[in-house]
């Protein structure tokens, strides 16, 4: 009793964050009664889901309400005792169809917990009584179709410590008052249509750790006030149009592990301070108008897992120190500028699972090191302006899914050993200066479902195909293969398209060609085939 008659003396000289005691009108049957009302405007499923919400059940037992033991003051002696109201609302994805401006938020001045996500059908505006819910400490009214501005009143929410106002359709400019709601440590604006500038204020709330502004219509620059914010763990900035370079400030925040900054106008270099970041997970600064070189010391990230810094315009070389970024899994430079070759030091990303390179200047040959990357699942290299013979131990690379490097300058024999690669499905290696025969140990590969090796020097025979019936897309064209048909080649019952022109193939193809149920491309054109093509190709 001593503990709560202090609560309630805390209470009555308290900041204006704390809540007031209970007076008339907010008695656990006025909440009812509010309740009550709101549920009557709901439309459609809504009243099923709400099938608790009745005079002979406690509303306590309501689905989705929560009561607690608040101080109560009794009006006519003055005491202070306990009694029961409602604490939480908690309805996510309860199909609820109407609006927030028939519900009473006055009459829950101790309601801590408001969740109405993924309502789907939750419209309307978010009235500016909501302030009126000075002990609410989480908001969540994400995936409605919540329309208007955010009301400014929502900075008077001192207790509030998340707040979750996502995939709607909010418009207007984010309200600075959010820069009072010191107590803040989640905020998601993600997925609507908010337009202006990032507040400055928002560089006050100094216990934020998550911020999540994606998918809106922000301008100007991002906030170097960011820098300030020393908890936080997590800034996405997706899909706006930000302009400007990224501040020097953001590598300050040594706690920041998800930085992702996507899609947006920013230029300039890629500030190097970035590279104080050493609890950083996760780096996405693609789609951008980015100059400059990568900086050397992206090395120092030592905990980074993903790295993306496509569709820039950077230049320069890919520096060594990427070497040490070994606890990467995915790191991607496509759609660059970028010049050199590919460092030895990259076959030391033991962990990568995607390696994607293409759309660049690249040269020199490809480093054999990468056989190291026992991990790797995707390479991307094509389009570049690689050179020389394929790395033997890229026969190494047993979880390989994908190989790309089409349009460069690749030469050589393709060696045997990528007949190891019992995982691949994809080998694209078109459009190169490749020679020597087709190694029968390709076309072993179970899983492997298409193969682009036209427009290179390719000679001999074809060997045996479809061991796994799986190919779909067989490309052998522009190159100078002889010899006939194999016979295997009506094995593969899956195949879709078949590209074997401009070769020297000879025979007659007549009995040659299966029966291919998905097959919508076939081209025999310039060889020296012979016979007629069955009616049920």
């Amino acid at each position: 009793m001593l503990l709560l008659l202090l609560f309630a003396l805390t209470l009555g000289h308290g900041a204006r964050s704390a809540a007031p005691l209970p007076r008339r009108g907010t008695s656990l049957r006025a909440q009812v009664a509010a309740l009550l009302h709101w549920k009557s405007t709901l439309k459609g499923f809504s009243q099923h889901q709400l099938g608790t919400w009745r005079h002979d059940i406690h509303p306590c037992n309501w689905t989705g309400i929560t009561c607690g033991d608040v101080p109560w003051r009794q009006r006519r002696h003055g005491r202070t005792t306990a009694r029961n109201a409602i604490t939480g609302i908690a309805l996510p994805g309860a199909h609820l169809v109407g609006g927030l401006d028939t519900l009473s938020f006055r009459s829950f001045p101790y309601l801590a917990s408001l969740d109405l996500s993924d309502n789907g059908h939750l419209s309307g505006t978010i009235p500016p009584g909501i302030s009126s819910l000075l002990m609410l400490s989480s908001l969540n009214l994400s995936s409605n179709q919540l329309t208007g501005n955010i009301p400014p009143s929502i900075g008077d929410l001192g207790r509030i410590s998340s707040i979750d106002l996502s995939y709607n359709n909010l418009t207007g400019e984010i309200p600075p008052a959010l820069g009072n709601l010191t107590k803040l440590t989640y905020l998601s604006l993600l997925g609507n249509k908010l337009s202006g500038n990032i507040p400055w204020q928002l560089g006050k709330l100094h216990d934020i750790s998550f911020i999540d502004l994606s998918l809106n219509l922000l301008v100007g620059p991002i906030l170097s006030l960011f820098g300030n914010l020393t908890k936080l763990t997590s800034l996405f900035l997706v899909g706006n149009h930000l302009s400007g370079p990224i501040p020097d400030e953001l590598g300050e925040i040594q706690t920041l592990q998800y930085l992702d900054l996507q899609q947006n106008n920013l230029n300039g270099s890629i500030t190097s301070t970035l590279g104080n970041l050493t609890m950083l997970k996760i780096l996405y600064i693609y789609l951008n108008q980015h100059t400059g070189t990568i900086p050397q010391v992206f090395g120092m990230l030592s905990s980074l897992v993903e790295l993306d810094l496509s569709e820039n315009h950077l230049t320069g070389s890919i520096p060594s120190s990427v070497g040490n970024l070994t606890s990467s899994v995915y790191f991607s430079l496509w759609g660059n500028h970028i010049t050199g070759s590919i460092p030895q030091e990259i076959g030391n990303l033991v962990n990568l699972q995607q390696l994607d390179l293409s759309v660049n200047f690249i040269t020199g040959p490809v480093p054999s090191t990468i056989g190291n990357m026992s991990s790797l699942n995707y390479i991307l290299i094509n389009s570049n302006n690689l050179s020389a013979p394929i790395p033997e131990e890229f026969g190494n690379l047993a979880s390989l899914i994908s190989f790309a490097s089409y349009e460069n300058q690749l030469s050589g024999p393709i060696p045997p050993s990528l007949g190891k690669l019992e995982s691949v499905s994809e080998i694209l290696l078109f459009s190169n200066q490749l020679s020597g025969q087709l190694p029968p140990a390709l076309f072993n590969l179970t899983n492997l479902i298409d193969i682009e090796l036209d427009k290179n020097y390719l000679v001999g025979p074809l060997p045996d195909l479809c061991r796994g019936k799986k190919l779909e897309i067989l490309h052998l064209s522009h190159n100078n293969l002889n010899g006939s048909m194999p016979k295997t080649l009506r094995d593969c019952i899956s195949l879709r398209s078949l590209g074997i022109s401009y070769n020297k193939m000879d025979g007659d193809i007549t009995d040659a060609l299966g029966v291919y149920p998905h097959l919508w491309r076939l081209r025999l054109a310039s060889n020296k085939l012979v016979g007629r093509l069955s009616p049920n190709l």
